[in-house]
């Protein structure tokens, strides 16, 4: 199980390991892949973009750009639009949720602005005045 990396062992104390299972979508991913994994892992929910992955990993532009595709094939990581910069999408762990600065919060669809959510609440927050003689 160490030898194909479905293992890892850690020191925990003065002669005293602890073993522990490794996320079946990670094994066989090289040290670039999990340098890329780790560095996403620290971000946590603001996600850095290519450009930052680039500087803090030192790593070519077309390899971070295939370590990536790689790592959200598997399902690890995930891109995600970021609302005040159009242009720019950051990466983050698959199972974390974005930040509001930058998914925008509930107001934002993938980046969009929700208009059609805003005029169903809208609809329904004049519905109810108008049911309730406005109060």
């Amino acid at each position: 199980l160490l030898a194909n990396g479905r293992l890892s062992i850690t020191q925990v104390g003065a002669g005293k390991l602890l073993f522990k299972a490794v996320d079946h979508r990670l094994v066989g991913l090289d040290s670039a892949h999990m340098a890329v994994y780790q560095l996403l892992g620290k971000r946590n929910d603001k996600g850095p973009n290519d450009r930052l992955l680039k500087v803090s990993s030192r790593l070519q532009p077309h390899t971070i750009t295939k370590i990536t595709k790689e790592l959200m094939q598997r399902r690890l990581i995930k891109e995600v639009k970021h609302v005040q910069n159009k242009n720019r999408k950051v990466f983050m762990l698959y199972d974390v949720e974005p930040a509001q600065e930058v998914s925008g919060g509930s107001w934002y669809h993938d980046g969009e602005f929700a208009a059609s959510w805003v005029e169903q609440l809208r609809q329904r927050c004049q519905q109810y005045l108008e049911e309730h003689n406005g109060r």
